[in-house]
């Protein structure tokens, strides 16, 4: 056991310990300076996260999800994601993904309604 992963990440890279599992992302940024331990594995599933608004602050929400949308589309999100973790989102990815409407189809407070990412306008 150890107290935190990157701990773990150092363990491995010394030969304690044969591996390491961890969400991918984090795992992908933990030993981006590490030539000597590297993600061999990946499991894919429906993971996904989010970012929590107040039910009914549609106006909020509404305002992050056109910003996120405009960054995912003009590449903006791409690029943070390939500076720190340092490799490629795969094409199906959340960082790739923008939903018609606000909200996300099958959770509380969906609407599918037309708008405009910001900055692609």
């Amino acid at each position: 056991r150890y107290d935190s992963m990157l701990d773990a990440i150092m363990a491995v890279d010394t030969g304690r310990i044969d591996a390491v599992i961890a969400d991918y992302e984090a795992l992908a940024y933990a030993v981006k300076d590490k030539p000597n331990v590297v993600p061999a594995i990946t499991i894919t599933g429906s993971e996904q996260y989010g970012l929590p608004c107040r039910l009914g602050d549609t106006a909020f929400r509404n305002q992050l999800e056109r910003a996120l949308e405009g960054i995912k589309l003009d590449g903006t999100l791409q690029a943070i994601y390939n500076k720190w973790f340092g490799m490629e989102p795969k094409p199906t990815d959340a960082i790739n993904t923008v939903y018609v409407g606000y909200g996300v189809p099958g959770l509380p407070g969906y609407e599918e309604t037309y708008h405009q990412p910001l900055f692609a306008e």
